[in-house]
């Protein structure tokens, strides 16, 4: 028989930059990359983030950017200069600005998404989480021949006690998670519950519809209440804050 022998600890450095922070210190990119890292020095990996508020060193010289593999957190300005053998690992999310570019109001020279195809380029790896997106990016990005690699988002939800809501108990309801403006389609969504609340009122065996619970993104906004209000949707909308 063969003893069990321990793997040995990553050799290879992983450094993450800090881009996706400097914009959004909550959301989830964000979160992705925060728990990525952390479970990665978990299982022994040398992980270094520029992130971490008690290092102190100036951009050229912290660690993470001497990391034998660098992976970029967004797409802001120009790819990094690769020492040696480093390697770039640049994760894709969607590509959503590229499909409805019609709600995204930067423009190109402040638009990170603009830099996308050359971070995508000047990779060594692109990370997908879903089929979907690898396929967009085929779409859009024809001539890349950067290898892709589609790894789904992991989920601990299976480890969470639920909290019940009592307002919710026994409802039927339809859930909207997260922030709903612009491409999140937040008032679309409104206009579609006006029409199906103005179509069924005139139905004889109406029951009522299912209510619309907005949990996170923050509280409605003037023009949200200004609009329920207009269509007297005001029992038929909740908003709330939630945990995982």
């Amino acid at each position: 028989m063969h003893s069990h022998v321990p793997p040995k600890p990553c050799a290879v450095s992983i450094g993450f930059d800090g881009q996706i922070f400097r914009r959004q210190l909550r959301g989830g990119i964000s979160r992705y990359f925060r728990e990525l890292a952390h479970d990665l020095s978990s299982t022994g990996a040398e992980v270094h983030t520029a992130w971490d508020r008690r290092r102190r060193s100036w951009p050229g010289t912290q660690p993470w950017r001497q990391a034998d593999v660098v992976h970029a957190t967004f797409y802001g300005g120009q790819p990094y200069r690769l020492r040696g053998q480093q390697q770039l690992v640049t994760s894709l999310f969607d590509m959503t600005p590229e499909r409805h570019p019609e709600h995204f109001f930067l423009p190109a020279l402040r638009s990170p998404h603009s830099n996308k195809a050359r971070w995508l380029e000047a990779s060594n790896l692109i990370i997908s989480i879903s089929a979907a997106s690898a396929d967009d990016m085929a779409f859009f990005l024809p001539s890349l021949s950067t290898p892709l690699k589609v790894i789904h988002l992991a989920t601990a939800i299976d480890q969470l006690t639920p909290e019940p809501i009592a307002a919710l108990a026994g409802r039927r309801f339809w859930l909207m998670v997260g922030k709903r403006h612009a491409y999140k389609n937040g008032l679309t969504v409104l206009r579609a519950l006006a029409l199906l609340h103005d179509r069924s009122s005139n139905q004889a065996n109406y029951k009522g519809l299912p209510l619309l619970v907005c949990a996170g993104g923050g509280p409605l906004s003037r023009s949200e209440r200004r609009w329920i209000a207009g269509y007297g949707l005001e029992n038929s909308v909740m908003q709330l804050q939630a945990d995982d």
